[in-house]
């Protein structure tokens, strides 16, 4: 743990404007987790800290004298993000920056399905899944019967078919998504609705939906919704993300097992909420002169608003899950920083059991209330599940996955997702040796090419 003190003057043309101006940089300086911290005498050096402490002001007229005082959890200082040419072959050597040991980042962009993947240097490991022995054979553990990117309607139908609303309005595609261009009109739900179906069924299935959801007021109410369809486009399940309350930023997640009539909802949530005091300044005339007037109000947030992620929904025999994972930028990298899930065992193996053959996609607006400005579907999968064998050893990788190994937080991702269920017990995550040249080896190198990150560490 380190502290910094840093001595600042302000200065305004009158009290009142300085008084403002100290205001405003405590609203700046606040933040809930960890900031970069970079003095003019390092530039290229960067602390990570947060605000501690009261911080009193002294004025003398219309200047005013303070000491802001920064928490560093972490005590060493990291250069600039260093990134590698692409890696192609094995073993490689990388030239580390910095002073101190330092923990890298590990992309690996797979061209070929893989049943593991492995990693070390002269005394640490790290290895995930298995290869496969010679009297074994390999086979996907899943298989996409349709993988949209959402640019194009071709290959949708319409769908009328949805939860106590109308279909109405259109869905056009933008350069990278589905949108609901039009809502229509009524007195409920309402909106456009479109299906997709394949010609496989699947017992055993997964949907994945990468979504965003966005709300700007909170009086605004809105939905996406994919249903789940068997091979005659009758509905087997739910998925969804909806916010249903006027005056509160509540976006909930909700699974269903069956239809609205006789499923069963095993995900209906807003998760946790949590209330934020907003403040605004206006300027309003008290006694004939112009005075800036904060304002304060209480405004309700539920714990999925604001969502940018993946939602998924799956049935392995008489199991049924959800997931909810949150999204956000590592190294320009999309990776997983939170994940909900929700599971359910149906205790009557006959129900609910339909294969499931295609998805419909929906977006509402209730009434003639404000809609969520910002709902949309940037990619729709629909996944058959394959049991395995003792015989058989799964391919955990598929060709265009994206594996990263963020060795600093000590997490996997694939495909953005946080996936730890297949790295073998004794793996490290890796560190190197700072201002030296590290030797690196990688397996399956046919199968994949890498890069590194990493960031020169100071004490």
């Amino acid at each position: 743990m380190r502290e910094f003190q840093v001595d600042i003057t302000i200065s305004g043309k009158t009290d009142t404007e300085m008084m403002e101006t100290f205001r405003d940089i405590g609203v700046w300086l606040r933040w809930d987790e960890e900031q970069e911290l970079i003095f003019d005498v390092e530039p290229t050096k960067t602390y990570f800290s947060y605000l501690t402490g009261s911080t009193d002001l002294q004025t003398v007229g219309t200047t005013g004298f303070a000491t802001l005082r920064f928490l560093c959890p972490d005590p060493y200082s990291y250069g600039p993000l260093i990134e590698s040419p692409v890696i192609t072959s094995s073993p490689v050597e990388v030239k580390v920056e910095g002073k101190e040991k330092t923990y890298p980042v590990i992309v690996a962009n797979f061209k070929e399905n893989s049943t593991y993947f492995s990693m070390a240097t002269k005394d640490q490991y790290i290895h995930i899944g298995n290869p496969e022995g010679l009297d074994q054979i390999t086979i996907p553990p899943e298989e996409k019967l349709f993988d949209d990117e959402m640019i194009s309607t071709s290959g949708w139908t319409s769908f009328t078919n949805v939860d106590q609303g109308s279909v109405q309005g259109a869905i056009t595609p933008d350069d990278w998504s589905f949108v609901a261009s039009d809502y229509g009109k009524g007195s409920e739900w309402h909106g456009p609705a479109l299906q997709k179906m394949s010609t496989t069924s699947a017992k055993h299935f997964r949907l994945e939906a990468m979504v965003g959801f966005y709300s700007i007021s909170q009086m605004e109410m809105g939905r996406i919704e994919f249903y789940l369809l068997d091979s005659n486009g009758n509905v087997v399940g739910k998925l969804a993300l909806m916010d249903a309350w006027v005056g509160s930023e509540s976006t909930k997640i909700e699974a269903r097992a069956g239809t609205r009539d006789d499923g069963h909802y095993f995900a209906n949530t807003a998760g946790s909420m949590s209330y934020k005091k907003k403040t605004t300044y206006v300027k309003k005339k008290v006694r004939g002169k112009t005075k800036t007037v904060a304002q304060t109000q209480t405004e309700e947030y539920g714990q999925y608003s604001d969502f940018y992620g993946k939602i998924t929904i799956e049935r392995i025999g008489p199991v049924w899950k959800a997931q909810l994972i949150r999204l956000s930028k590592l190294f320009g990298l999309e990776v997983a920083t939170s994940r909900v899930e929700f599971r359910w065992v149906n205790p009557d193996i006959d129900q609910y059991n339909a294969p499931v053959s295609g998805v419909a996609i929906h977006f509402g607006q209730h009434s003639t209330y404000q809609v969520v400005p910002s709902m949309y579907c940037s990619q729709l999968t629909l996944k058959k599940i394959n049991p395995i064998t003792t015989i058989a050893i799964p391919e955990i990788i598929e060709k265009g996955d994206e594996v990263v190994i963020d060795c600093e937080v000590g997490s996997i991702y694939k495909n953005g997702t946080v996936w730890l269920s297949e790295l073998n017990m004794g793996s490290q995550y890796l560190s190197l040796e700072g201002d030296s040249i590290n030797n690196l080896a990688y397996q399956p190198a046919n199968k994949c090419e890498m890069k590194i990150y990493h960031r020169g560490r100071y004490l």
